[in-house]
């Protein structure tokens, strides 16, 4: 009986002889309140709440949210982009002008922590999500998975990106 987790560091401990350096909740908080603190100066909208106690904590639950369902950078500024245009439009409502600017420059803050939140990542350190990531990338090179039979139980839902690794199985 495994998690996703398990199965998880169980795989990438068999196929490398390094092992992964795990980042749990407190370590995720740390890293986003130093790279909030290096980007302060290119966030606009954020800029104000970004050094409010629990904001780095927030950020991380967000970043986990947009992991566990596969949402990259380049989606958010898909979305940013596309409210952008909107306040651009003919709209003579000053509200949803104003509410589509926000929200463009909100996404744009966003966009820029969650993008260096991912290229610290890349340095070698995982966290849950992130190990999810590893383990889909490693089921199709798996001879241990090849002809394994999977029981699922005990679950009431899935995210993405567990569904993405019940897919691969």
């Amino acid at each position: 009986v495994l998690s996703f987790q398990r199965l998880a560091h169980l795989l990438l401990t068999k196929k490398s002889l390094v092992q992964p350096v795990y980042m749990n909740e407190m370590g995720r908080v740390m890293v986003l309140s130093e790279l909030i603190r290096k980007h302060q100066d290119q966030l606009t909208a954020l800029k104000q709440v970004a050094g409010n106690p629990g904001f780095a904590a927030e950020l991380g639950s967000l970043f986990k949210e947009f992991q566990q369902y596969c949402i990259s950078p380049l989606q958010l500024q898909a979305i940013g982009q596309q409210a952008a245009k909107g306040r651009r439009a003919s709209d003579s409502n000053k509200i949803s002008q104003e509410f589509n600017r926000t929200f463009a420059e909100k996404l744009q803050d966003i966009c820029l922590l969650y993008e260096a939140w991912r290229g610290f990542r890349e340095t070698g350190y995982l966290d849950h999500e992130e190990i999810l990531t590893q383990l889909l990338a490693e089921i199709p090179q798996s001879d241990w998975l090849r002809d394994a039979v999977i029981w699922v139980d005990s679950f009431a839902t899935f995210s993405r990106q567990e569904q993405l690794v019940l897919l691969a199985l």
